[in-house]
């Protein structure tokens, strides 16, 4: 009886626990000074190191277990925000501003002086054909192929 049990309750462990475990959610919105979303900003914990990414609407859920926790939010062009959040039982909202991080970028020159650099590599491969062309006599092979295809299944 004792056996007939355990094999019905162990394989049902690993899918039952992380329920229990991670019932509290912690979910909010990433936006702007302006107030417009930032998609696909990241999220992440110190603590829990565990993390998600807000969707193309700047929203965002990440499930964890209780306790107090550093939240990590980034964005590409944006400041780095960290906030300490306590998580209790139950779902937290925690919506965010990231004020604009600018970049400055060294100005670029384009100029139409002196003689494109790939001219020099064509030449040198030029002048390499007579050694290419009698490294090789020749090549047999049973089937020649030009495409692109995919295998599924080999059956040898």
């Amino acid at each position: 009886m004792k056996k007939w049990l355990l094999r019905i309750v162990f394989p049902i462990l690993p899918v039952v626990m992380p329920l229990f475990s991670f019932g509290q959610v912690i979910k909010g919105r990433v936006a702007d000074d302006t107030g417009r979303p930032i998609p696909y900003a990241s999220i992440y914990s110190k603590e829990l190191r565990q993390g998600t990414s807000s969707n193309s609407d700047g929203d965002y859920m990440l499930r964890v277990p209780s306790g107090e926790y550093s939240f990590v939010f980034r964005g590409l062009g944006y400041e780095t925000v960290e906030r300490r959040i306590k998580v209790d039982v139950g779902e937290v909202t925690l919506n965010i501003t990231m004020p604009v991080k600018p970049f400055l970028i060294a100005p670029v020159t384009v100029g139409g002086k002196g003689e494109d650099i790939a001219y020099d590599v064509v030449r040198k491969a030029i002048a390499m054909a007579p050694y290419y062309r009698n490294l090789v006599s020749e090549y047999e092979a049973e089937v020649y192929l030009k495409g692109t295809f995919k295998v599924d299944k080999l059956s040898w």
